[in-house]
């Protein structure tokens, strides 16, 4: 395994997959050198142009930069799209792209996971990030509405005129909603403390305006302010919210 693998760090794959073969069947290595024979087997194909060109990149991504690999990345995968490293490239480039914050990152992570020849493996957590991605927009939208019905409640209630609500009550109501709970969760080593004593907060503040609005607006308002809170302190996945 040691001479397949040093054959294969200096550019020798046709060496390297022999070298691979004959010790894939036997030692406790034989695994390794049984996925690595699987993996070059396929790219003896064109000589193993496009892995060469992938694996130089890999190897020397430090010296080129990221431009310049991706260009040479590119240029492997448009000279032979449907050859045995396609896969392999484009798998890269989608990674790269995404890193980079390319415009075309998406284009990119969609056309390996249509790829058939795309490692499950690798379809299965782009799609998953796709997924993800998709969750987190909408969950923005999400917090824009919620920040938007929030802004009409105060508005409406610094406008507004109304009895007050005692303080005592809302100072019990803190110290239950808000105080005793993040005291809690602070004992318990939650990280997210803040945001317990921020929603319990928020909820008793949007009580204490309530009278100054109309009953369904200080309802809405109250809680949009509390997912607020929530949004914020990274609750959202938790409570199966966008």
């Amino acid at each position: 395994m040691d001479d397949a693998r040093r054959l294969e760090a200096d550019g020798q794959y046709g060496a390297a997959l022999v070298a691979y073969q004959s010790c894939e069947t036997t030692g406790e290595d034989s695994r390794f050198c049984a996925a690595r024979a699987k993996l070059l087997k396929p790219q003896a194909a064109d000589g193993y142009t496009g892995w060469t060109v992938l694996a130089g990149v890999r190897h020397r991504y430090r010296e080129l930069g990221p431009v310049a690999a991706a260009t040479q990345v590119q240029a492997a995968l448009d000279a032979n799209p449907t050859g045995p490293a396609a896969s392999q490239l484009r798998a890269w480039l989608a990674n790269e792209r995404r890193l980079t914050h390319s415009p075309d990152a998406e284009e990119a992570r969609d056309a390996v996971i249509r790829d058939p020849g795309a490692a499950p493996s690798t379809r299965a957590a782009l799609a998953n990030e796709e997924k993800l991605f998709q969750r987190r927009a909408r969950q923005r939208y999400t917090a824009i509405g919620l920040g938007a019905v929030a802004a009409g409640y105060l508005g409406v209630a610094l406008r507004g005129r109304g009895t007050a609500v005692s303080a005592t009550p809302l100072v019990i109501g803190w110290f239950f909603l808000a105080i005793t709970p993040a005291l809690l969760a602070w004992a318990w080593g939650a990280s997210d403390w803040p945001g317990v004593l921020a929603t319990g907060s928020a909820v008793v503040a949007g009580v204490a305006v309530a009278p100054r609005a109309p009953a369904w607006l200080a309802a809405a308002g109250t809680a949009s302010v509390a997912l607020l809170c929530a949004y914020f302190a990274g609750w959202f996945d938790s409570m199966g919210l966008g």
